[in-house]
């Protein structure tokens, strides 16, 4: 709002304005001394209102801006504290991360060594599969690496594998190294290896986690197999792997009642095997890592 006032000569007018509009319009062809005087007081005390009301509103502004200012910087203060909490705890989260892996390597380190144990105690009774659970694990590593499996599933794998036949430690000698083919009663006695082996197992540190591939490693696909029976996707995963690689280890190696089969014989023996003993997907896995294998060697 504008307030002043302006002096026309030519006209002689003396004119009160307020913004745009003209509130008084007075003839000044005389001077009026009383009516000046009035018009300069009027003049001061709507000044005086006015810079009165902006110096209160100004005030008011401040106080605002002070009051905002005080709740900002106690949000800050919060912020800051949370932030610090948040640290604190991503900090020991981290702490218990690094002592579960430690935990976990400590583990995994000590239940290789006891595999690794119980494989040898297998072979040194079965002379004729020496090597053999060695070279299952590899094969069936390799496949669940392909598969794209999870480090840790891979892991169990490559142990039950190297453990599938821990159970042969309860048949006698004379059955595992007999030249002569079996008669049915000695292949019963064979046939419980599996159950066998998930008794040992079951006191051995993660000795769960291999009990797929030791218990059903001789299942088949038809329900066909021992020592339960059971079929398709009853049969886990890892003891679908180990079977394949089981099998095939035992066509191309020697043994006691034969001796190894040529390559195109037991991949032939293999591919019969798809559907009904084998499982078709892991038997592509496996195909493909036995062909990249013949190439390498060629």
């Amino acid at each position: 709002m504008i307030i002043g006032t302006s002096f026309i000569p030519s006209r002689g007018d003396t004119i009160l304005t307020i913004g745009n509009r003209i509130k008084f319009i007075r003839k000044a062809n005389k001077v009026d001394p009383i009516n000046s005087a009035s018009l300069t007081l009027n003049y001061r005390v709507l000044t005086g209102f006015l810079v009165g009301k902006l110096f209160s509103s100004l005030n008011r502004q401040k106080e605002e801006l002070l009051s905002e200012k005080q709740v900002v910087e106690e949000k800050n203060t919060k912020i800051i504290l949370q932030r610090d909490e948040i640290i604190r705890q991503k900090n020991e989260l981290e702490n218990q991360r690094d002592q579960i892996e430690q935990h976990m390597r400590q583990g995994r380190d000590f239940g290789w060594v006891m595999v690794r144990a119980s494989a040898q105690a297998i072979e040194i009774r079965d002379s004729y599969t020496s090597g053999h659970c060695y070279r299952v694990s590899g094969l069936a590593t390799r496949i669940g690496e392909r598969m794209g499996l999870d480090e840790w599933t891979v892991i169990y794998l490559k142990w039950a594998a190297l453990v599938h036949d821990i159970g042969k430690i309860g048949i006698p000698e004379a059955l595992l190294n007999k030249q002569d083919k079996l008669t049915t009663y000695e292949y019963d006695i064979m046939k419980q290896h599996p159950m066998l082996g998930a008794l040992i197992m079951k006191d051995i540190p993660y000795g769960d986690r291999v009990l797929d591939g030791v218990v059903h490693h001789h299942e088949r696909l038809d329900g066909k197999g021992y020592p339960y029976g059971i079929k398709g996707d009853e049969i886990g995963l890892q003891a679908r792997i180990i079977t394949v690689c089981d099998v095939w280890d035992a066509l191309t190696s020697d043994r006691a009642y034969r001796d190894a089969l040529p390559k195109h014989v037991a991949l032939k023996i293999m591919e019969e095997g798809r559907g009904t003993q084998f499982d078709p997907i892991i038997l592509d896995y496996f195909f493909s890592i036995i062909n990249e294998d013949q190439y390498s060697e060629s």
